[in-house]
């Protein structure tokens, strides 16, 4: 990079505004303690490479030579019509995603026979992947299936898909074979109910569902330990609270009996881990599906779930107060560096440790628009890393509970 002759004039641009992958049709300048020195050559592809290089030289702002401002101004104006189609894009995939509901794939085997329509998620729309006329039934014929990718229905077909969940009980299968469908069915059962919790308010009616849906997983998992792994939504593309929830809530009740925990210990937990996240139901859609880091503000509105879900559950009568630990206690972290009230150590107890090992763990699992989900090895390594804000001998069971991921947590630390 060669230093400018002090005669020419720059304007000054901040770098949100150039955008990864785009050739920039100008020369881009950078100052340093010596002056302005060209860092970009005119036509060449502004990298994410260049972005972190700049970044972590502290820069904020880039320089432009005032002779190209028209090629500058042409520029960040195409760039910002490309924003606004993005924002626009979002926010009506945000408003659809809504009125879909995800499947597990699973449950449609070739030769299956169904009377509702399934869609495939993919690039922000929802794409028909078998249409059945009302009143009408379908066979699912073999490939038709995508590998890695989000099968849905319309939500307004949620309750011919549960009568579809029912007819699966009666298939007569090996007892292995069983075992994994029942899991799978109460599974999808407990999403439904979830979603339809986040949608339409929680009664005394729906936690009583929930109640049974735990003691029906807790039942599954002490009677195979392997079932757990069938409870497990897997999200390919995107994040789904009401899959979020019920992930959270299996996670922490196979690590509530993988540490030892009474059987009504882990039923008072698993209830309360289900419905950790019942607070967003009170958060505008646009913070929950955002793709990319929230702002100061956002984030400040996005802490408040967990408050908003104590306020919702006081109101169900018989909510046992215990259980009420994993919603409020999810996001503490024991060097308190957590929210909402930056508890530390022994404020913690074991339900709100647990539920924020699960919260994490399926978090970092999962995939945003735009972002990869971790692999659950990378995952475990990187909540490991955090030695200090998380229970040493829960992550340890924590790690021997998902004992098909070959990982070992280090031994330093508590």
């Amino acid at each position: 990079m060669n230093k400018l002759e002090e005669r020419e004039e720059f304007i000054p641009v901040d770098l949100s505004r150039l955008s990864v992958g785009i050739k920039i049709p100008f020369r881009i300048f950078v100052r340093d303690n010596t002056g302005l020195h060209q860092f970009i050559e005119k036509d060449n592809l502004f990298t994410a490479m260049h972005l972190s290089s700049l970044k972590e030289r502290g820069v904020t702002k880039v320089y432009v030579a005032l002779r190209d401002r028209g090629t500058l101004e042409g520029y960040l104006q195409e760039r910002d019509y490309d924003a606004l189609i993005q924002e626009k894009r979002l926010k009506d995939y945000v408003y659809w995603k809504e009125k879909y509901f995800k499947i597990d794939e699973a449950l449609l085997p070739t030769g299956a026979s169904i009377d509702f329509s399934i869609f495939v998620s993919d690039s922000m729309r929802f794409i028909p992947l078998l249409k059945v006329e009302e009143g009408k039934s379908v066979k699912i014929s073999e490939g038709l299936i995508p590998k890695n990718k989000d099968i849905l229905i319309k939500a307004s077909d949620i309750y011919l898909y549960e009568r579809y969940l029912k007819s699966l009980e009666g298939i007569d299968l090996p007892s292995y074979q069983t075992t994994n469908l029942e899991a799978t069915v109460a599974k999808e059962r407990a999403n439904i109910v979830m979603k339809d919790i986040f949608d339409n308010q929680i009664t005394y009616e729906k936690f009583e569902v929930v109640r049974d849906l735990t003691r029906r997983f807790i039942e599954g998992i002490l009677n195979n330990k392997y079932v757990a792994y069938n409870l497990l939504s897997l999200k390919r593309l995107d994040y789904y609270t009401y899959l979020h929830s019920v992930n959270v809530g299996v996670l922490s009740l196979g690590l509530a009996i993988t540490a030892g925990l009474s059987n009504k210990d882990v039923e008072l937990l698993a209830l309360g881990a289900m419905l950790h996240d019942i607070g967003k139901s009170t958060l505008p859609p646009e913070i929950i599906n955002k793709p990319s880091r929230l702002n100061e503000r956002e984030f400040m509105i996005y802490k408040n779930h967990v408050i908003e879900g104590k306020r919702i559950l006081e109101g169900i009568d018989r909510f046992p107060k215990v259980s009420m630990e994993p919603v409020l206690l999810h996001h503490e972290k024991l060097t308190g560096r957590g929210y909402p009230f930056r508890l530390k150590e022994d404020r913690i107890g074991v339900f709100g440790r647990i539920t924020g090992i699960a919260d994490c763990y399926d978090a970092l699992t999962t995939p945003r628009l735009n972002k990869y989900p971790l692999t659950p090895y990378n995952a475990l390594f990187i909540i490991c890393k955090e030695t200090a804000d998380y229970d040493r001998g829960l992550l340890k069971e924590f790690v021997k509970m998902m004992g098909m991921v070959k990982f070992k947590c280090p031994t330093k630390g508590k």
